[in-house]
């Protein structure tokens, strides 16, 4: 993206007399920034340039790849609304490819990001923008042969280029200290080139009198107000999780129910991690329950754990946790109370894992439930396939020893199967 910029800022810059000393300045700047960051960084860059002319052998190239293509699963499946902003993390698992190795919060491309999220309309409008940015560049650059406005303009544009291309290659235009800086280049670009081409500029402020200028300032101090409690609710309810959540580790039922009584208070009404914890507190003690509690108290139990779930599930459909949650429960619960409560808790682990394939501890606990209903060849599957998904160290081992232990008794259940057919 560097060395494109530079190409057009050479080109822009040319037939400006008196800019050629400060583009040869320019140029040499930027070759010395690059030789930097190619002997300086974890990888040399060309090296990552001669990948890219051999895709299928580069392991970083592939991974983009795979995410690149399960992406574009995703805006097939909803190509004209996408998924809801800010949504791709939810969605993005049920639809990765095990080759892909990123974390799948983003899909490294900007445009196909804003694709999945919120259709095909949101890019083709960036990529208009885009270029009526270009075609008012050149406008502007045609118009004048002033050293420093030639430079301001062409400067700004290329800076604004650099981050365009790369967003190409990863999650720019998401992290907002970088808005921040293309807010700060269109505005020194516009200023010079509107200035140039004598545009009409409207400006608010001045255009509003009297009544209507009080109803303006009072609408913006309403929007400041309510962006700002928003926030600051959601902050107060995840603090207050992270509290519960500590209790809970440290076995104080007391301060955990206080914590999650005011993250309930203080967070916004769609904040649903109260509710999952409180499900996870229930599935903790569900196989406690048969000696502590009546069997209408456990009956309560099960209607208070759907009805914590269902909630959750209602504002998000696509967090896979709450499936884990509710099979954690079900796992716990006595078949006295929930007659299929096996059944339950292993299909909503599938669905847990439908939804997020890297869901590890979904994954573990139903294969163990395979192994305990009799299925090795099922549990030898199950790990095996979570074994091509990314996930940390501590799983890797566990899910490698229990492949490992699962083999003998896949041999023995098939040695078994063999004598019964011979007896026959």
């Amino acid at each position: 993206a560097l060395i494109v910029a530079l190409i057009v800022q050479f080109f822009m810059l040319r037939k400006t007399e008196t800019a050629r000393p400060k583009l040869r300045a320019l140029i040499l700047g930027g070759i010395l920034v690059f030789c930097a960051l190619n002997f300086t960084g974890k990888t040399q860059i060309t090296h990552r340039l001669a990948g890219l002319a051999q895709p299928t052998q580069e392991k970083e190239v592939i991974h983009r790849l795979a995410l690149w293509e399960s992406s574009i699963e995703m805006v097939k499946d909803a190509p004209l609304l996408g998924r809801g902003l800010g949504t791709f993390y939810l969605t993005y698992p049920a639809y990765r490819d095990p080759a892909d190795r990123s974390m799948g919060n983003w899909a490294h491309m900007d445009s196909l990001q804003f694709a999945t999220e919120m259709g095909l309309l949101a890019p083709l409008l960036l990529y208009l923008f885009w270029g009526s940015v270009l075609l008012f560049t050149l406008r502007a650059l045609k118009q004048t042969t002033n050293a420093p406005q030639r430079l301001a303009i062409s400067g700004s544009f290329c800076g604004l280029l650099v981050i365009a291309i790369h967003s190409h290659a990863t999650f720019h235009l998401y992290i907002m200290p970088i808005l921040m800086l293309c807010a700060l280049l269109l505005a020194i670009w516009y200023v010079f080139a509107a200035n140039i081409l004598n545009t009409q500029r409207f400006w608010l402020e001045t255009a509003l009198h009297g009544k209507r200028k009080i109803a303006l300032n009072i609408a913006a101090f309403i929007a400041i107000i309510s962006i700002g409690l928003v926030t600051i609710s959601a902050a107060a309810g995840s603090y207050y999780t992270l509290k519960a959540r500590d209790a809970i580790g440290h076995n104080d039922i007391i301060a955990f129910t206080n914590h999650i009584e005011k993250a309930q208070a203080y967070g916004p009404a769609s904040f649903i991690d109260p509710y999952v914890q409180v499900a996870g507190f229930y599935a903790d003690i569900a196989h406690t329950s048969v000696i502590l509690h009546s069997p209408e108290e456990q009956q309560k139990l099960v209607s208070d754990v759907e009805y914590l779930l269902q909630a959750a599930q209602a504002y998000n459909p696509h967090w896979a946790e709450i499936n884990y949650k509710r099979g954690a429960f079900y796992n716990q619960i006595s078949t006295d109370i929930v007659p299929d409560a096996k059944e339950r808790a292993e299909e909503n682990w599938q669905t847990a894992l439908d939804k997020n394939p890297m869901h590890y501890r979904a994954r573990q606990q139903l294969a163990a439930l395979y192994i305990e209903k009799g299925q090795p060849q099922k549990a030898y599957n199950l790990v095996e396939d979570g074994l091509k998904f990314p996930a940390p160290q501590n799983f890797y081992d566990k899910f490698w020893v229990m492949r490992e232990q699962l083999k003998p008794l896949m041999q023995l259940q098939t040695d078994f199967k063999r004598q019964q057919d011979k007896t026959e």
